[in-house]
């Protein structure tokens, strides 16, 4: 029994020889740091193109608000961070609709936009005050600064104008 036992706690004690450890070790280095060249480059590559990937995506929203003189509606274009668009003015009386073009710049949920020959659509009788629109609660709702008369107060002030989300209506030729 004691002799089983010395066997078995000799066997599990020794150290290999010095060469044999030496050996391990350096295969064990060579295998990690290929490992590590390895996954290098590939999160790299990922690094370097996905804001090529991304950048490149277009992504199209629209949004509209009923005003009590007509809907107003903003389509938008994103590509990256570049914005371009249309804000569309209908008139309630006689259905008739005008479209003023704009582009500009998102960084984030912040749209900067600039009107075609610097002509701001025609919101009569609010206007809008601040070309830096938002987009919040996930691009649900854009938000547009105007000033206009506030009904309950009965005076003019700043204020928010939301336009919801909706559909996008397709291109017609």
């Amino acid at each position: 029994m004691k002799l089983t036992h010395y066997l078995i706690t000799d066997y599990f004690d020794s150290e290999p020889p010095d060469g044999q450890v030496r050996r391990q070790a350096l295969v064990n280095e060579r295998s990690f740091a290929l490992r590590r060249t390895l996954r290098l480059p590939s999160l790299l590559w990922l690094v370097l193109l996905c804001p090529l990937i991304c950048a490149a995506q277009t992504e199209s929203k629209c949004f509209a608000s009923e005003w009590l003189q007509g809907e107003r509606s903003v389509n938008l274009t994103l590509t990256g961070s570049k914005v371009t668009g249309t804000f569309v003015v209908e008139s309630g009386e006689d259905s008739s609709a005008q479209s003023y073009s704009f582009s500009g710049t998102r960084r984030g949920s912040v749209l900067t936009v600039v009107f075609a020959d610097g002509k701001l659509p025609d919101i009569t009788p609010s206007e809008i005050k601040s070309l830096v629109w938002t987009l919040i609660k996930n691009g649900k709702l854009l938000r547009i600064k105007v000033f206009g008369k506030n009904y309950e107060t009965n005076k003019y002030e700043n204020s928010s104008a939301y336009f919801r989300r909706k559909p996008c209506e397709p291109k017609t030729k």
